[in-house]
Formats: structure tokens, C-alpha cells, sequence
């Protein structure tokens, strides 16, 4: 095989990881890639890749993402310089940041469908593992799902629930405000799917880690259920209990934590 032949095989090999990382859901690999960043994708796909800490400079709204190592050898006084965001998980393809706050518990809506969103049954629900899709197979992600879930409900009041008290928790979550931090935060918080939630319980260890070192013990994942935006019916909705990783289906009106993310780009 002479040298051009080589160079041939190997760009088609490229292409061939490259189609099989873009099927994984990483869209934004393409043959322009470097290829030693291939071993991270992997890695990212089939677990855990990272857990950093996200911060953002007060200066101009730069964002960073630093190991928990790299924010700990920077001095009090250019720690002063950023305002902590939450912790960024990269983890079976998905990307995302945890608030390092839950606001609280709240109940997901009253006994309503909806209807612009998709329901999952129980002998159906795992297939939300891998997302949420409509009817022709196209993703829905939290955001936009969450967003529905406010809109459908509005200001409605049933079932002694006003509106949807779990979503306009976490949309309405800010990590930190101009008032008091210098900056504004800009993130579209959410609530997870239960891809999300699960991500949270598998890796819950190495995200607490980072929650102690750079925030305190009281900001870590507790063994609470989470809400996600994932509907069962009309009467109920998804949880994962981050202790077990037990998945159910109580009923909308009781109060669950709400732990907001806020997504980025893969």
C-alpha cells in the first residue's frame, strides 16, 4: 500500500467514526474533527466523561469549565473574579449543567393531559432513557418540554395546584442575579428527563465530589426524588429517586424536589 492508498483508508476510517458518533447524538462532530478527540467521544458516549465546575467571568460573561482541581488552585482573589454557575456533566451523551441549588418541592400540575407533549407509560417509560421524541420520532428536549408543560397549565388552578409549580420552578431559576453578584445568569434552566435524573443518580458521587470541594456538603445531590419533564398521563408524571435510581410515576399534585439543568451543545 503506498502512501496515497494510506492516507485513503485512513480518511474513510475517519468518516466511518464520525458517522457513528454524529448516530450517538454528538452533531457537532464532523470529518473536521480532530481525530485524537475521538478516545473523549467514546468515553462520553458509554459513560462518564467529566464533571467540571461552571463559571462564568463578571467582567464580560465569559464562560469556563474547570476540574474541580483547576478551581481550587486559583487564589480568593481571582475566584472573586467569576460567579459559579453549577456543575457541567458530560456523561452518555449528554451535556449539561446542574444547579447547585434545588429551590425546593413542588407539585407538577393538577389532573390535566398535556396534550402538547408525549406520555410515556410504565411498559414504555424506558425508552426515555435515551430522550424524548413525538409522534414522527423527532427529539424533544427538556427545555422545550418543560417550557410546554408551563404554557399548557398557565395560571389554571385545579386540584388545589396553580399552573405548573415544578416547571416554573426550575425556568425561573437563576444560579445568580446582577443585584447581588455583579452579573446576570442567561441559562434557560429546566427540569431533566429522566436521561438526566438517572445521569444525576449514576454519577452521583463524582458529581457531590465537586458539589463539596467548590460549593459545600449543602449543595450536594441528596437521595431525593426528582421531577422530571416527562408525563405518564393526565394524572401522573415521572420521578427518579436519586438514592436508589427507582423510576415511578406518582401523581401530579404531590410535592417532589425540583433540581433545574440547563443544557448545552454536544
Amino acid at each position: 500500500m503506498n502512501k496515497e492508498q494510506s492516507v485513503t483508508l485512513l480518511r474513510q476510517n475517519k468518516r466511518k467514526q464520525v458517522e457513528v458518533l454524529q448516530s450517538l447524538g454528538f452533531a457537532g462532530v464532523t470529518n473536521a474533527t480532530r481525530a485524537s478527540l475521538f478516545p473523549d467521544y467514546i468515553k462520553w458516549a458509554g459513560g462518564l466523561l467529566d464533571v467540571r465546575v461552571a463559571i462564568v467571568r463578571i467582567a464580560d460573561g465569559a464562560k469556563f469549565y474547570l476540574t474541580v482541581q483547576e478551581w481550587e488552585s486559583l487564589t480568593n482573589e481571582n475566584q472573586a473574579k467569576f460567579v459559579k454557575q453549577g456543575v457541567r456533566v458530560r456523561a452518555e451523551c449528554e451535556d449539561f449543567i446542574v444547579a447547585a441549588v434545588a429551590p425546593g418541592t413542588y407539585a407538577w400540575g393538577s389532573n390535566k393531559d398535556v396534550t402538547t407533549s408525549p406520555n410515556y407509560s410504565e411498559t414504555t417509560a424506558n425508552t426515555t432513557y435515551k430522550g424524548a421524541f413525538d409522534a414522527q420520532g423527532n427529539a424533544i428536549d427538556a427545555l422545550t418540554l418543560t417550557q410546554r408543560i408551563s404554557d399548557y397549565y398557565g395560571t389554571a388552578t385545579a386540584n388545589s395546584v396553580t399552573g405548573a409549580p415544578a416547571a416554573n420552578a426550575a425556568l425561573n431559576y437563576k444560579a445568580f442575579k446582577q443585584s447581588t453578584d455583579g452579573i446576570d445568569d442567561e441559562a434557560d434552566w429546566c427540569l431533566p428527563n429522566i436521561k438526566h435524573a438517572m445521569i444525576l443518580y449514576r454519577f452521583k458521587n463524582e458529581i457531590n465530589d465537586v458539589f463539596r470541594r467548590a460549593w459545600s456538603s449543602d449543595n450536594i445531590l441528596t437521595t431525593a426524588a426528582l421531577w422530571t419533564c416527562i408525563e405518564a398521563n393526565a394524572n401522573n408524571a415521572w420521578i427518579v429517586n436519586i438514592g436508589s435510581g427507582y423510576v415511578s410515576d406518582p401523581t401530579k399534585v404531590t410535592a417532589y424536589t425540583v433540581r433545574p439543568i440547563t443544557l448545552l451543545n454536544t
